[in-house]
């Protein structure tokens, strides 16, 4: 038995005490902190919010104690004694996937901040808040203000809460218990948004025929300030979203519907159903797949697409979507550079930002599209009796429900044995190989009666030179530059800072200067030195263009993929 204690002596110090109790029947013993977490494919770190580690025997004396690796410290202790490791964890961050304290609650997301003893990770674990709070929110059994994990990786992907407010909804779906624990202040509906949860919970349950545990939680955090951001675990979601007063407008609210159903559908696909690389998870290093396009991908697809075919959206939500996905893949010109199974691979190599230009692609964007395209193709190789629903139920029915991961060849077979006879063509072409989707979009969305069309964007500055800009603090940034445009050829560059153009000051609106100008001479402030740069817009120079979807009117396929199916 392992025991855990958690205090905060001093909440405005964003500092937790955590103590670390254990029997030990060697000589010597070594400590190791997770270096990443579930959910986000990436060096975590987190024992650089570690401070004023300490080990003590059973007498509570000091004993040495000496850090070997980065998150690996070795007790020098001797057999037969009891351990007590001990330190503070910084708790400034608030995210989906942190440790985060201050004077309404303690919410601990486990992986980080506790940390396991290698070669007894499968020990049982007890975690006890040492500090007054009225509610404890958690996955895991608890009695007061203990709780109770039948190892290490039961309790890593347990995220928990001891608050002294929250607001509770819960309900029942096929014998299976939903809550929802709400902390901060909002606006959001909450009547409507159970209810919403509740029809989309249906549709998922309906694809995987079974929900792989009896009770599942969301963890609900809003702020006053901008956040985004949600992390799957087995039993529950933590979800941090703000402005949360801004829920009663139909954008936020939807955006807040789309990240839960991703976070609930990541129950089956990640959480059960994972990649061979993947299982067991190895907390100590990279663990490196090239299925970020099924893990996250799928799980994109899928967390909007149960929204539309679950009657929530309509087709002008459901097209907003696609358009954003299409538009996102068009403007990122690393899908010529890499291809998405080595962007995988490459989340652990620069994280979650952009990266340098022209470089690589997302995971979660490309992939919806990759498992779009392989859906309508699907459903159209079928007429309609097949599509990725079956797919996902097979892998979850043949590799999940064994506790067994699954392999890229798996995934590939299994969408051949599904019906798609040419799916090894779209693995070589569109997942292996780095390429422009669009001539794949456009064919299968052909099939279903769906019409793409690329027109040159409406903005000034991306349909006339090829480059797009963003106000930041007031500074018109260019954030994009099109391969081979005449604003790349003019010598434009991400990060340029535009002063003037053509001799007047930039006040807010670049493209209102340029609208309608074949040639114009910018003043740039770039690394802190202002440079003159001459811009000619040319026909057979490459500009950014934007999709435009057409949906049909009647189409028995098209009625199949957004949810008109037959029970």
């Amino acid at each position: 038995m392992i025991h855990i204690s958690l205090s905060t002596p001093h909440v405005h110090r964003k500092m937790v005490k955590v103590r670390v109790s254990f029997s030990h029947s060697e000589e010597n013993q070594i400590v190791q902190l997770s270096s990443w977490r579930p959910g986000r494919y990436e060096m975590g770190n987190f024992a650089k919010n570690i401070s004023h580690v300490k080990a003590f025997n059973s007498s509570n004396e000091n004993i040495e104690l000496r850090k070997i690796e980065k998150d690996k410290w070795l007790i020098s202790c001797s057999a037969n004694e009891q351990i007590t490791f001990e330190y503070f964890y910084c708790a400034a961050e608030l995210n989906a996937g942190s440790t985060y304290v201050n004077s309404q609650m303690l919410y601990v997301n486990p992986v980080n901040c506790i940390p396991f003893l290698p070669g007894r990770a499968n020990e049982n674990y007890t975690v006890e808040i040492l500090d007054s709070y009225a509610h404890l929110c958690c996955g895991l059994p608890h009695e007061g203000n203990k709780l109770f994990a039948q190892n290490f990786d039961e309790l890593a992907d347990s995220p928990f809460v001891a608050s002294h407010n929250r607001e509770v909804l819960s309900q029942e779906i096929n014998g299976i218990h939903f809550h929802a624990n709400i902390f901060g202040i909002t606006n959001l509906n909450f009547e409507r948004f159970w209810n919403d949860v509740r029809i989309y919970t249906q549709l998922q349950l309906n694809i995987f025929g079974e929900f792989p545990v009896s009770k599942y939680r969301y963890l609900l955090h809003f702020t006053p300030y901008f956040m985004h951001h949600g992390v799957e675990h087995n039993t529950s979601t933590v979800i941090v979203m703000g402005q949360g007063e801004n829920f009663d407008r139909e954008d936020k609210y939807n955006e807040m519907l789309a990240i839960c159903s991703h976070e609930l559908f990541h129950t089956w696909n990640v959480k059960t159903l994972r990649p061979v690389e993947m299982m067991p998870y190895d907390f100590t290093k990279e663990n490196y797949t090239q299925l970020g396009y099924v893990d996250e991908g799928v799980t994109t697809y899928y967390g909007d697409l149960c929204l539309r075919r679950s009657g929530i959206w309509n087709n002008d939500l459901w097209l907003q979507s696609l358009e954003k996905w299409l538009n996102t893949h068009h403007r990122n010109y690393g899908r010529y550079s890499y291809s998405i199974a080595d962007s995988s691979v490459d989340t652990w190599l620069d994280g979650y930002t952009p990266g340098v230009p022209w470089r690589k692609v997302s995971i979660y964007n490309e992939g919806a599209l990759l498992s779009m395209i392989l859906d309508i193709e699907l459903i159209a190789a079928t007429n309609g009796r097949k599509s990725m629903d079956d797919v996902m139920h097979q892998m979850y029915q043949k590799f999940a429900k064994k506790n067994i991961g699954y392999s890229v060849n798996d995934y590939w077979k299994t969408l051949e044995e599904t019906g798609l006879s040419n799916a090894q063509e779209f693995r070589k072409n569109i997942a292996e190989q780095a390429i422009d989707y669009s001539e794949y979009l456009q064919k299968s969305f052909n099939k279903i009666g769906v019409e793409l069309v690329w027109s040159p964007s409406a903005i000034a500055t991306e349909r006339l030179f090829g480059f797009s800009v963003d106000l930041q603090l007031g500074k018109s940034k260019v954030t994009s530059v099109c391969m081979n445009s005449a604003a790349d050829m003019g010598g434009l560059w991400y990060g340029d800072e535009i002063l003037e153009v053509d001799g007047i000051t930039v006040d807010k609106n670049v493209n209102f200067l340029i609208e309608a100008t074949t040639t114009t001479q910018l003043l740039i402030l770039r690394n802190g030195v202002q440079m003159e740069l001459t811009l000619h817009s040319k026909p057979e120079l490459p500009i950014i263009q934007q999709s435009h979807i057409s949906f049909p009117e009647n189409n028995s396929l098209f009625n199949y993929w957004i949810g008109k199916r037959n029970a």
